[in-house]
C-alpha cells in the first residue's frame, strides 16, 4: 500500500511538472536543443529545476526540485551514451533526495525512448521517457511510471528498523534478492555519521535477527537498537582564597547514562564543604558519545569572609590619672606579618577611627571593618595629652571573640 501510495505521489508529481513545462509534439512542446536523448532526459530535468514557472508543488526548502550529478557521481552501470547522468529527485513521501539512473536507450529515426531506475527507500521505480525528434531538436512526448518488475525467483525483502520503545526508528525499507539467499542484518545496519540517530541509538546484536533466507518466511528482517551509553567523569576542584588549587580536596565520580542524556548529579552524594562559593560550572551536562569529551568540571573558591570565621570586636575605656577622657581620637593599624610595618586600616579608601563618648567608652563594633588573627596598633589622640599607643594580638585567648584594650594618657 505504501509503495502504491507513493507511486501515485510521484506520478502527479511527474504530471504537474509536464503540464507546466509541455508535453507532445508541435509549438507548446518542451524545447531541448542536447543531441542524445538521454541528455534530453537531464536537460528536462534541469528545466524542471531552473525554469520559469517550475512545478511548485515538488521544490524544496532550498528552491531545488532536482540538480545533476557531478562528474565524481558517474555510475559505471549506464549505458555507455549516459555514463554519469544521474538525475536527483525529490521524494515527496521522505523528504529526502534520491538518484534517477540512466539504464537503458533505445533509439529510432525520429523517436527514442530513456529508461531510469528510481531508487527510494521502499523500493524502485521505472521511469521511461518518451522522446520524439522534430525540427533537430529532442522533444519530451511522455512519461511511463511503473514498479520495477521481480525476475525469475526473485522475491522482495522487507527490512523493519526497531527503537528501544518498539516504535520504527526509521522507516521501513524494501529490497529484492533471490530466493534461498542468505542476507545478514549486519548489511542493513543504519551507521551513517550524518544521521542524527546515528549518537543515539547503536545496533542490538542480541536481541536482532542474524540473518534470515530469502523465500523461507515471511521475508522479514528486523533489526533492532538500543540506547547508547558511555561513561562520563564530574569534577570538583577547591582553590583558596588566593585561588591557588588546593589538590588534596580535588573529588571525581565516575558514572555512565544515554548518550544524549544529561548526567544527574543528583546520584552525586557529595555535600560541598561550607565557606566555598560556586566559581565556574559545565556549559552543558548533555552525555556525549566519546567518552573523553564527557569531563564536567566545577570549581569553588574560598569565600574569605567564610574563612574568617573569628572576627573580633574590640572595646575600651580612655582614661587619665583623674578619670575617663571623652571625645578621644582612636585610630587602628594592622601590622604587616611578613614586613612588620604598621599600615592604616580603611574602609572604601578612608582610615577608620573612633571617638570616646563622654564616659571614655569606645567600641569597633560601630565600624564597617573586620578586626581578624593578626597583630594592631591603637592610636589615641586628644589635645593636650602626649599620643599613646598600644599593641593588641588577636586573639587574646583561644575562646575570645571580644577584646578589651584600656589606655591610660599622659
Amino acid at each position: 500500500m505504501k509503495n502504491r501510495s507513493f507511486k501515485y505521489i510521484f506520478s502527479l508529481m511527474l504530471l504537474s511538472a509536464l503540464l507546466i513545462v509541455g508535453c507532445g509534439s508541435g509549438g507548446s512542446q518542451s524545447v531541448l536543443k542536447q543531441e542524445s536523448p538521454e541528455t534530453a532526459v537531464m536537460r528536462i530535468s534541469e528545466s524542471w529545476r531552473g525554469s520559469v514557472p517550475s512545478p511548485s508543488v515538488v521544490v524544496d526548502t532550498n528552491n531545488n526540485f532536482i540538480r545533476q550529478a557531478t562528474a565524481q557521481e558517474t555510475d559505471s552501470n549506464t549505458t555507455s551514451n549516459s555514463s554519469g547522468k544521474v538525475i536527483y529527485l525529490k521524494d515527496l513521501a521522505g523528504g529526502e533526495p534520491y538518484e534517477l539512473k540512466v539504464t537503458d536507450v533505445k533509439k529510432a529515426d525520429n523517436t527514442a525512448e530513456v529508461t531510469c531506475k528510481f531508487y527510494y527507500n521502499n523500493g524502485t521505480l521505472v521511469i521511461v521517457f518518451k522522446l520524439i525528434f522534430e525540427d533537430d531538436k529532442w522533444w519530451l512526448d511522455d512519461v511511463v511510471i511503473k514498479e520495477e518488475e521481480l525476475g525469475e525467483n526473485e522475491a522482495y525483502l522487507y527490512i523493519y528498523h526497531i527503537g528501544p520503545d518498539k516504535k520504527d526508528l526509521y522507516e521501513q525499507e524494501r529490497d529484492k534478492g533471490t530466493i534461498g539467499t542468505t542476507v545478514y542484518a549486519k548489511d542493513y545496519i543504519k551507521e551513517d555519521p550524518n544521521d542524527p540517530n546515528y549518537d543515539l541509538y547503536e545496533y542490538d546484536s542480541t536481541s536482532s535477527q542474524e540473518s534470515i533466507t530469502i523465500g523461507s518466511s515471511e521475508n522479514k528482517l528486523t533489526l533492532y537498537y538500543k540506547r547508547r551509553t558511555a561513561e562520563y567523569t564530574v569534577y570538583y576542584y577547591f582553590y583558596d582564597e588566593n585561588g591557588n588549587l588546593v589538590t588534596s580536596m580535588t573529588k571525581e565520580f565516575t558514572g555512565s547514562g544515554n548518550v544524549g542524556d544529561n548526567v544527574d548529579t543528583s546520584k552525586i552524594t557529595y555535600t560541598i564543604p561550607d565557606g566555598y562559593e560556586q566559581t565556574e560550572k559545565p556549559e552543558s551536562l548533555v552525555i556525549n558519545r566519546d567518552k573523553d569529551s564527557n569531563k564536567f568540571e566545577y570549581s569553588y573558591k574560598l569565600n574569605k569572609k567564610q574563612e574568617e570565621e573569628d572576627k573580633y570586636t574590640i572595646t575600651g575605656v580612655i582614661s587619665d590619672s583623674e578619670g575617663k577622657v571623652a571625645n578621644a581620637i582612636i585610630k587602628f593599624y594592622k601590622v604587616d606579618k611578613e614586613t612588620g610595618k604598621a599600615v592604616a586600616c580603611e574602609n572604601n579608601g578612608q582610615e577608620i577611627e573612633l571617638t570616646t563618648d563622654s564616659n571614655g567608652e569606645y567600641s569597633t563594633s560601630s565600624l564597617n571593618y573586620e578586626f581578624t588573627d593578626g597583630d594592631y596598633l591603637l592610636v589615641v589622640y586628644k589635645d593636650g595629652y602626649e599620643s599613646q599607643t598600644i599593641k593588641v594580638t588577636l586573639p587574646l585567648t583561644d575562646t575570645a571573640q571580644d577584646v578589651r584594650a584600656n589606655i591610660t594618657l599622659k
